[in-house]
């Protein structure tokens, strides 16, 4: 007991020490910062950005290649025989078609456009997709 007693008093002083301390100064108030532009999500083209001057003027194959050219780029072949598939095209849901057939679609009747990635693309509409990617189309 008698060794205790003195441990005892050393931890009471000290925390007597560290509880007597003044509180902490306040932060500097932050400098206003100019707003940051809104970030583009690389798997989305929104219906504003359609409604851009420069896009309107094309079909939406155009649009897409303007403002998300990666939607359109296939992986590449998969192996010595067997082509890798290519994206496709789904409008309003339905089952994916050709790609191409963006062209028959204007910029201004478009709500969104999205792409899905192979494995979206696949749980979504099973294998009919072949394993590609599936642009997404929302119509007005």
């Amino acid at each position: 007991m008698p060794t205790r007693l003195p441990a005892l008093a050393l931890l009471c002083c000290l925390s007597a020490a560290c509880a007597g301390g003044s509180a902490p100064a306040p932060l500097p108030p932050q400098p206003a910062s100019a707003p940051t532009p809104t970030a583009r999500a690389s798997d989305l083209i929104t219906e504003k950005e359609l409604e851009d001057p420069s896009v309107l003027t094309g079909d939406a194959f155009e649009a897409v290649q303007r403002l998300r050219p990666a939607f359109l780029i296939t992986r590449g072949k998969t192996s010595f025989r067997k082509e890798a598939p290519g994206v496709s095209l789904s409008v309003d849901g339905a089952v994916p078609i050709a790609v191409d057939n963006l062209r028959q679609l204007r910029p201004n009747q478009i709500l969104e456009i999205r792409y899905l990635g192979a494995i979206e693309a696949t749980q979504r509409f099973g294998t009919i997709t072949g394993s590609g990617g599936v642009i997404l189309v929302r119509m007005k």
